[in-house]
């Protein structure tokens, strides 16, 4: 939490910064994956996985989009009851690599859908989807995701059906065009999520 508030603050001051590579999106996945394993383990949840062959070569930040499907699985792990199963797929898209992350947990009420990935947006304290810890690492989920020219939607049937939540991802990122290979966010350039959010 502590590091998602710091790059946060980086996100208000045009200071959060990726640096692009060539890279396989698959091998990133499975890093975090087994990075979340543990937890998932502890709470007797399943992760399951579809990767397409090849799917996934682009130039992106690994470290970045490790943490992006590292705070979306860790979402997905607070959400779900013992027992549970989260499917993590990946697939090409036309010119989009697509990730998908779908529990079968709490769900999203259809009231929060539309603001999921807003800043610090929380409620109290229950132990439901809708009033728990959606403030942090979700929005820098869509800064990052956005930063790197792509976009994220969630999509629930509500309350006790699951949620899903999908990453696209251009195959090819643009080269850079800032100094020494960086690429920054300014704080007025945030990329609200997008796609069939109903």
């Amino acid at each position: 939490m502590v590091n998602d508030l710091l790059d946060l603050g980086r996100v208000s001051t045009g200071k959060l910064k990726v640096e692009p590579r060539t890279i396989q999106l698959a091998r990133i996945t499975r890093l975090a994956i087994d990075g979340a394993r543990p937890a998932a383990t502890a709470k007797g949840i399943e992760i399951v996985t579809c990767f397409a062959p090849g799917a996934g070569e682009m130039r992106a930040d690994p470290d970045r989009l490790q943490q992006v499907i590292g705070n979306l699985l860790s979402n997905a792990i607070k959400f779900t009851e013992s027992g549970g199963r989260i499917a993590v797929d990946l697939r090409e898209e036309g010119a989009f690599t697509e990730l998908t992350v779908a529990d079968t947990g709490q769900g999203i009420a259809p009231e929060l859908l539309p603001h999921i990935f807003d800043r610090f947006r929380q409620g109290d304290n229950t132990s439901t989807r809708r009033t728990s810890g959606l403030g942090l690492g979700l929005t820098l989920v869509r800064e990052i995701v956005a930063l790197h020219g792509g976009f994220v939607s969630a999509h629930s049937a509500g309350p006790g059906t699951g949620a899903t939540f999908s990453v696209r991802l251009p195959t090819a990122m643009a080269q850079p065009s800032t100094p020494a290979g960086l690429l920054t966010v300014q704080p007025d350039d945030s990329v609200y999520a997008s796609g069939d959010i109903t």
